[in-house]
């Protein structure tokens, strides 16, 4: 039967890509969105505001008016929601998009490592936080 020897290949569909993109994620990322302030240093130290869009234990993902490069460290400031102190940590930029920017907190030292703890014990005891569609 000419039936039985057709190739069945699946192609992956925008749900299954997320779906397996979120499985190799280290940490899961939450929708958030709140005004965030970049501090860049290099030849000349520059602040910018912009937009958090995504948060995670281990980064945030932001909108700003400013260039950045991979490897870029700066520092990141926001108030995250049930917390109503900022936080401010160091970052590194791991990936872009345009103007998108995907940073990974960099602990410089044990202070620092606790404000990114404290983010995460916010994201997991945080009820209305929701996943990105």
């Amino acid at each position: 039967m000419l039936g039985d020897t057709t190739a069945t290949r699946q192609v992956p569909t925008k749900a299954t890509s997320k779906k397996s993109s979120a499985l190799q994620r280290r940490w899961r990322r939450f929708h958030f969105d709140v005004p965030i302030r970049l501090v860049v240093q290099g030849n000349h130290r520059t602040e910018v505001v912009g937009r958090g869009c995504d948060l995670s234990e281990g980064g945030i993902a932001v909108h700003a008016p400013i260039e950045m490069a991979l490897g870029d460290l700066v520092e990141v400031e926001f108030t995250p929601a049930y917390s109503g102190m900022p936080v401010r940590v160091r970052a590194i930029v791991r990936n872009r998009c345009r103007y998108v920017y995907g940073l990974e907190f960099q602990a410089k030292d044990a202070v620092e490592q606790e404000r990114i703890d404290l983010i995460g014990q916010l994201l997991r005891g945080a009820s209305d936080f929701r996943e990105p569609k």
